[in-house]
């Protein structure tokens, strides 16, 4: 199944472009599957636990650090929206104002359950 919805800046638009995540694995749903279930088990937990101690510590570098490793994953395999999350938050974090970064940071958490909510209930192929 294709999700692409025709109003990408909706809320209610599907929170992958599976086509392009399975673009990135050469056609390999299994793939995709398995990339996304360790990426979601193991990286984005430690990623997201860096970017609140560092909101925590008000410290700038960490956060980007940590939102960069969250965005290059996340826009690799399909999540748009989740993607636009991170990269603002790797862009204050290089700016050096976190001012809005717990909202964004609040933002990305949802955009991340929409996204793993997604590739547990779709299939990959």
């Amino acid at each position: 199944a294709r999700f692409l919805s025709p109003d990408r800046d909706s809320h209610a638009a599907q929170p992958v472009d599976l086509d392009e995540a399975l673009e990135a694995v050469d056609g390999d749903g299994e793939l995709l599957r398995e990339g996304v279930k360790l990426f979601l088990e193991y990286d984005y937990p430690r990623h997201l636990e860096a970017l609140r101690k560092g909101l925590e510590r008000k410290d700038a570098r960490a956060v980007k650090a940590a939102a960069h490793g969250i965005k290059g994953v996340v826009g690799s395999f399909g999540g748009q929206a989740a993607h636009r999350a991170a990269l603002r938050l790797e862009t204050m974090g290089r700016r050096d104002d976190l001012s809005d970064a717990q909202g964004v940071l609040e933002e990305l958490q949802a955009e991340m359950e929409r996204f793993a909510d997604f590739f547990a209930q779709t299939e990959c192929d």
